[in-house]
């Protein structure tokens, strides 16, 4: 009964993704539906072997996707979350950071800094008011969310929209002074950013390998 229902889950994938730019494209359901009649015929001849082929496809497809890791080094011991602890530690003021790259939040936590990028359990009503002063925008914030940060210097005002779900982003200008309630001291971006308040003090590589620039944010009334 099991084999049977792998066997319509695997056709129903098919129906459901059958371009090639789709998330599963041809290729994959194909070799899917190849693996699962082997395992299908295997288990009818021999149910130990139908078992062993199952277990060496979930091996195959798993090892690649979770590779084998100890303890938390490679996050600890990554060059960004040298450099955020550096930096935090030669800054007396406890001020905040804000990270606009998604894949490099467990390196800001792991710093132990005060991240404005961490997710939202529930939302902080003082903090999203500062952004979104009317209340206009409390159907997109006021939920569970995991928080992406935008910079642009162009836009007059913080710009909340929500890209699913369970993402809000926030459009702001790194010198806006809504930033400054927040008491914002660093930012970490990919790529360059050109502000006045901005000033590069750090270039490394996140989590992912990407480039990553640790900005000083200097505050409105400084």
């Amino acid at each position: 009964i099991t084999v049977f229902f792998a066997t319509g889950y695997v056709l129903a994938l098919g129906s459901r993704f059958i371009a090639a730019d789709a998330p599963v494209g041809r290729r994959a359901i194909l070799a899917a539906m190849v693996g699962v009649s082997v395992v299908v015929g295997l288990y009818f001849w021999r149910p130990l072997l139908g078992a062993l082929g199952l277990a060496v496809a979930g091996v195959v497809v798993s090892l690649p996707v979770n590779p084998l890791t100890t303890g938390l080094d490679t996050i600890t011991d990554a060059p960004l979350t040298r450099a955020i602890e550096r930096l935090a530690g030669a800054d007396d003021s406890g001020s905040r950071w804000l990270n606009t790259m998604e894949m490099s939040n467990p390196a800001v936590a792991a710093a132990g800094v005060d991240d404005l990028s961490a997710v939202n359990l529930y939302p902080d009503h003082e903090a999203w008011e500062a952004l979104d002063e009317d209340g206009s925008e409390e159907e997109i914030w006021n939920r569970y969310s995991h928080t992406r940060w935008l910079l642009d210097p162009s836009v007059a005002e913080p710009v909340v929209a929500l890209l699913s779900n369970d993402v809000v982003s926030v459009t702001v200008d790194p010198c806006d002074p809504v930033l400054d309630e927040f008491d914002v001291g660093h930012i970490i971006t990919s790529a360059p950013i050109d502000a006045v308040c901005l000033t590069l003090v750090e270039r490394t590589t996140a989590l992912d390998g990407a480039p990553a620039l640790i900005y000083r944010r200097a505050s409105s009334d400084r």
